[in-house]
């Protein structure tokens, strides 16, 4: 007991007074923070939570810790923080679910119905049916004057849709079926929220995506509660093993930010509980992360794979590997045997998931009838509100203060068409040697925000991979490793290694984002303002990253060793 009261005492001297300074003021700010927060607006709690977190990977960067103690003493606020933030802004919504079954009615009635339905509405029938179901029950959507028709984008008055009849595809039992599911979900929102559902873009997954939707949905009957609960429940388990994933493969550290990042950003807000498997892809590209970190290429194959034939854009992300294994053949005239492992199971699991998204009735034809489905919705999806992509921000014109909707916006990108084209490519000019001269690949697949940046628009929730820039991975004592360091050097830096500045990111473009939104109103120009923000921290961290490497040519006149992924240190581990 005595020796180890000493030892105990020996350690505790061991830390230096500055991190115990950090450490300490970083505790004082989170209990300040928890105890004022009752009298402040969400956003304003979300931004200064953003702010805490930026604070403590900033003082850990330059302070980090140099004894297993020390780092404790960091994951101390880390985890007061996170534990904070999660109770705030998610506890509410869980208990909602698992009290009320209280759900994301929104998402679950174009995800389920969509995908249960498949067969009988296409991607193009959804909301007529609706209408027809409902005229046939209680008639609660009266009152909708206009629904969008999904084969041209345009709403249209429901008058013209007085003759509408059931679609003959339907048998009396899975319309019944339709009609009983359909009611379920019309008594979780008010009628004015279905004006809403009505006037969206519709159900938009890959035939891949249907045809497992299609199959959980037949396997669970939202007509029982348990049933509903389940299924909303889906994503939360996938959350769950995200995080033990994240600590397996990177470090407690890197997983306490990742998903502190993830619950913080914009693009998640509301989002993350009571969904219908909104955010598998996210999990399947962590997981993919995870294993290839880990060696295991053939798993991470699987799981990159799932994540492109789930949403497609995931396949940029993958594509970031590209450069790392360049560099491997140009050096040693072959690839690694772990590249060519994940190229193989990623190209399997693509080929089997074209054949699993044929089992519709629709057939291949399905992909199809998806592909000038997701054209006509990519170019319509343009010119919304709340969209991500450098071209969003040339549906203004810039310089001006008009930020009209509908035929304006077309015709400020018309006019500006080429300045965006330029924009873009000298984007990717940037992002080309950055992307040559980073030896981690772990960093190259994030450095592919710029290329899904510069070349698409998506949905904003598609950005909570920017989750995942906690993940990134600094060199080996600032590039010092030995010459010819590869997979089998135990040259490393140390386990308890500085958390690395990109991870910054994600919490300074949140705070800067939420503080302007309790000034902005306007949608538009909130989001006009937050791809111009992510543009800014692109090109600054492309900008450090080339920065740095010629600082470091011109100290050593050679390049920075590489260090391969398998042995290198988490940013935050």
């Amino acid at each position: 007991m005595r020796v180890a009261i000493v030892s105990l005492f020996s350690k505790v001297r061991a830390i230096r007074w500055s991190v115990g300074l950090a450490v300490g003021v970083l505790i004082l700010s989170v209990l300040v923070f928890v105890f004022s927060s009752k009298h402040w607006q969400n956003y304003s709690y979300n931004a200064v939570a953003c702010l805490l977190a930026a604070v403590l990977i900033g003082l850990r960067r330059l302070i980090p810790p140099r004894i297993p103690i020390e780092r404790f003493l960091y994951l101390l606020p880390l985890l007061l923080l996170f534990v904070i933030v999660l109770s705030h802004n998610y506890q509410r919504d869980v208990e909602r679910m698992f009290s009320k079954s209280s759900i994301r009615t929104w998402n679950v009635y174009h995800y389920y119905l969509g995908s249960k339905y498949f067969d009988e509405l296409g991607y193009l029938d959804l909301y007529k049916q609706t209408l027809v179901a409902d005229r046939e029950g209680k008639n609660r959507l009266a009152e909708i004057k206009r629904i969008r028709d999904l084969e041209t984008y345009k709403t249209i008055p429901v008058k013209r849709l007085k003759d509408l009849k059931r679609s003959e595809k339907f048998t009396d039992k899975r319309w019944k079926r339709f009609k009983k599911d359909l009611k379920v979900l019309m008594r979780k929102k008010s009628d004015a929220t279905w004006f809403g559902m009505l006037n969206d873009r519709g159900y938009n997954p890959t035939p891949f995506w249907n045809t497992l939707g299609r199959w959980i949905s037949h396997a669970l009957k939202i007509s029982k509660k348990r049933n509903l609960l389940l299924l909303t429940s889906l994503d939360l388990i996938a959350y769950g093993l995200m995080f033990v994933a994240l600590v397996w493969a990177f470090g407690i550290e890197a997983g306490i930010l990742t998903f502190l990042a993830f619950s913080l950003l914009p693009f998640s807000q509301g989002r993350l509980i009571g969904g219908y498997l909104q955010y598998d892809w996210f999990a399947a590209i962590t997981f993919g992360m995870c294993f290839w970190r880990k060696g295991k290429s053939v798993l991470a194959g699987v799981f990159f794979g799932y994540a492109t034939m789930a949403r497609v854009f995931p396949l940029l992300f993958v594509a970031g590997l590209a450069f790392p294994a360049l560099h491997h053949l140009i050096k040693h005239h072959r690839l690694e045997r772990r590249h060519i492992l994940l190229l193989a199971s990623f190209g399997l699991f693509c080929l089997v998931g074209l054949g699993l998204g044929s089992l519709s009735s629709e057939g291949p034809s399905a992909w199809l009838h998806w592909k000038s489905k997701i054209e006509l919705h990519n170019h319509e999806m343009t010119y919304g509100e709340q969209r991500m992509g450098l071209k969003h921000l040339f549906t203004h014109e810039l310089g001006s203060d008009d930020y009209r909707a509908g035929n304006a916006r077309r015709k400020n990108l018309d006019e500006q068409k080429d300045l965006y084209l330029v924009s873009a490519g000298l984007l990717l000019l940037l992002l080309l040697p950055t992307w040559w001269t980073t030896r981690r690949e772990t960093n190259a697949m994030l450095l592919m925000h710029g290329v899904f940046f510069a070349l698409l628009i998506s949905s904003r929730y598609y950005w909570s991979v920017m989750a995942l820039f906690p993940l990134w991975q600094v060199l080996s004592n600032a590039g010092e490793s030995p010459p010819d360091a590869d997979r089998s050097s135990k040259e490393s830096q140390p386990w308890y290694a500085p958390i690395a500045w990109p991870a910054l990111l994600p919490f300074l473009i949140s705070a800067a984002w939420f503080y302007d939104a309790l000034e902005q109103t306007n949608k538009y120009i909130r989001y006009l303002h937050l791809n111009t923000l992510i543009l800014i921290a692109l090109v600054t961290l492309m900008g450090l990253l080339l920065g740095q490497e010629v600082l470091f040519r011109l100290r050593s006149g050679k390049d920075i060793p590489k260090e391969a992924e398998g042995e290198g240190q988490s940013a935050t581990s």
